[in-house]
């Protein structure tokens, strides 16, 4: 009896032991054990989240762990996405293809929840730009990213940059922001601010001027001012400050162009297809009409030349006619210089230079 008491004593000791050990081993694996689950579970979502992106929005494979990685919505409540999707897409109008651009352009707008994102801050945009509903969509399409920007500190202070310093109006502002709005996601101090000082400085404009260049070209704020902009500027070097001023404020695309696909291959045309015999002859021509130097030498510059001679029956006269007169070189051809002619002839005018001037 006592060895069988024994016995019992020391196996119920073992078994506690034994217990007493496992149990230890449970509490250390547990935070593991915990993470395993949880990274399960992450896996789960993010395929769940790549399946739903392509059924929905026809993302790419090549596409989609950018997407879910550059987002917070990693979830398995498709339906709240979907809410939101449906939502923005309804609200702008917006085709299933520009829906689709937009979420690959800017997939955290899925992160933004309907009532204290998406809702109030497309009404901000809509009343602060005083767009309506094709300006509204205009804009995010052509920027979505505007809708995870904060209004406050963002948004706001870059308005009232071009209403206080620059003088636009409200109306103004919403017509620049719907050419670029590309322009509010710039930073206003290190981008914004330091490129129309530079314009002002450089050009030597008042307020006036360079709000003026702005509104004819507002893509000029985003660009490089010792990549792209002062180089344009290069093959002006001979121009005093007021001539170059007034080319600038006439053509401010001259900043944008590109100088040697655009801007060399149209002045080597101009200076031999109308016989000018030196720089000097090529630089009167463009000061008298900057805007000669965004014209398509294919479809524009060659055509309306090729006209004139025909019209006038004389390469020599009509080569004169244009260096007097180089408007007539961005003359619509279909819908001024051809009708013109046709209009002359009925009545019998003599077609000469004169006739190409009115």
């Amino acid at each position: 009896i006592l060895l069988s008491v024994l016995c019992t004593h020391a196996f119920l000791a073992a078994d506690m032991h034994h217990r007493a050990q496992t149990k230890s081993l449970d509490n250390k694996l547990a935070p593991y054990e915990n993470i395993r689950r949880s990274t399960e579970l992450f896996v789960a979502s993010v395929s769940g989240t790549r399946q739903w992106l392509m059924d929905r929005f026809g993302c790419t494979v090549h596409r989609l762990d950018t997407l879910v990685l550059a987002t917070q919505y990693q979830t398995d409540d498709y339906a709240a996405l979907e809410a939101r999707a449906l939502w923005l897409q309804e609200r702008l109008g917006l085709k299933d293809e520009d829906m689709s651009k937009i979420i690959q352009r800017a997939p955290m707008i899925l992160a933004c929840k309907l009532d204290t994102n998406l809702k109030p801050k497309l009404k901000y945009l809509q009343k602060r730009l005083d767009l309506d509903d094709t300006d509204l969509r205009t804009v995010i399409k052509r920027n979505p990213n505007l809708l995870g920007l904060s209004i406050d500190y963002n948004i706001e202070p870059k308005l009232m940059y071009f209403q206080e310093q620059l003088c636009f109006n409200k109306t103004q502002v919403g017509k620049i922001i719907c050419k670029q709005p590309t322009i509010l996601t710039l930073n206003l101090e290190t981008k914004l601010d330091q490129t129309t000082a530079w314009l002002q400085q450089r050009l030597d404009l008042s307020t006036e001027q360079v709000s003026k260049i702005i509104w004819k070209m507002p893509k000029l704020l985003y660009l490089s001012k010792s990549e792209k902009m002062e180089p344009n500027l290069i093959g002006f070097k001979k121009d005093s400050g007021a001539e170059l001023r007034k080319i600038i404020m006439s053509l401010p695309q001259i900043l944008v162009l590109s100088t040697q696909d655009k801007m060399e291959p149209t002045l080597q045309w101009l200076q031999h297809r109308l016989a000018l015999e030196n720089i000097s002859e090529l630089a009167v021509v463009v000061r008298k009409l900057p805007s000669l130097l965004s014209c398509s030498i294919q479809s524009n510059l060659e055509p309306t030349l090729d006209f004139c001679i025909e019209a006038l029956g004389n390469e020599k006269d009509a080569i004169t006619a244009i260096k007097k007169n180089p408007t007539i070189l961005s003359r619509s051809l279909e819908k001024r210089l051809k009708p013109r002619l046709e209009e002359a002839n009925e009545v019998g005018i003599v077609i000469d230079t004169d006739c190409l001037n009115r």
